[in-house]
């Protein structure tokens, strides 16, 4: 998703640039076109008239972009703060889960031990009660440890769909001018 939304913010910026690069040169060709142009020539004086409309034109459609631009600077820095604290949440997770496996191995391997002892215990045909015990104790803690690892695991998963789910997935603005203008050329 934020390959996505980098990708478009990208193609952005590129028609921002195309359309401020044909501002300029269409505000060049006005100053040329000023600064040639006889003073009181009927022909001309149409011409600029014509000139001077485009260049209010090119000059809202100007105004128009930048302030399409500044908004879409304010929702990138959104969403930077937003991805900024998405990762701190993401990275408290992982940390926790890190603990929840932690804890899980130590069972796993408290459990291997006892079992081993419990084994030679039988093998040797004496059944020591209190081992026993402490094997299913054991078991028991290492599945607990396993169910709470899971269970980190499930809201680390929900924690992500939450939003999807409830959709919080924001539709691309589009820039002022840019669908007529890109295909003017």
């Amino acid at each position: 998703m934020p390959e996505e939304e980098a990708g478009a913010d990208d193609a952005a910026r590129a028609r921002v640039e195309a359309l401020g690069q044909r501002i300029s040169a269409a505000l060049g060709r006005v100053v040329r076109t000023v600064r040639t142009a006889p003073v009181g020539d009927g022909d001309r004086a149409e011409e600029i008239r014509e000139l001077e409309r485009q260049l209010k034109r090119e000059r809202e459609l100007a105004e128009e972009l930048r302030q399409w631009a500044e908004r879409l600077k304010h929702r990138l820095r959104r969403m930077s703060r937003r991805y900024e604290v998405r990762l701190k949440r993401l990275a408290d997770r992982i940390e926790a889960q890190s603990e929840e496996i932690r804890r899980l191995r130590e069972s796993n391997r408290t459990l291997t031990e006892e079992l081993a002892a419990l084994r030679e215990a039988a093998a040797g045909a004496a059944v020591d009660a209190e081992r026993i015990n402490r094997a299913m104790e054991t078991e028991i803690r290492a599945m607990q440890a396993a169910r709470a690892s899971e269970i980190a695991e499930i809201d680390h998963l929900m924690a992500e769909l939450r939003p999807l789910i409830e959709g919080k997935a924001g539709a691309t603005e589009a820039a002022p001018g840019v669908a007529g203008e890109a295909q003017d050329g």
